[in-house]
């Protein structure tokens, strides 16, 4: 991806004052969808997990609008109910 490809942030979910997670949409749609930015001490396996279960959740409705997700994890890993809740706002957010 050149420069002028970088992904650029057209919607974005949760504050960096919640200590968990944001989640930002960026077009245009980056190879694979999902970008994991942080680690807050999540083994690479469950990365790879968490990833699968956003894309079979979200990734057809990423596809069809072109956008991917950027999930930033900061100092915990919230619950699977948090991660969906913001990525549904981050989306809903970025209506069409």
């Amino acid at each position: 991806m050149s420069e002028e490809e970088a992904p650029r942030v057209v919607a974005r979910a949760g504050t960096d004052g919640s200590y968990d997670l944001v989640v930002l949409v960026v077009t245009p749609r980056p190879e694979g969808t999902v970008i994991w930015r942080g680690d807050a001490g999540v083994p690479a396996r469950r990365k790879e997990e968490i990833a699968r279960d956003v894309l079979a959740q979200f990734g057809a409705e990423c596809e069809a609008r072109g956008v991917g997700l950027t999930l930033c994890f900061y100092q915990r890993l919230p619950d699977p109910f948090v991660i969906t809740a913001r990525v549904k706002a981050a989306l809903r957010a970025r209506e069409p």
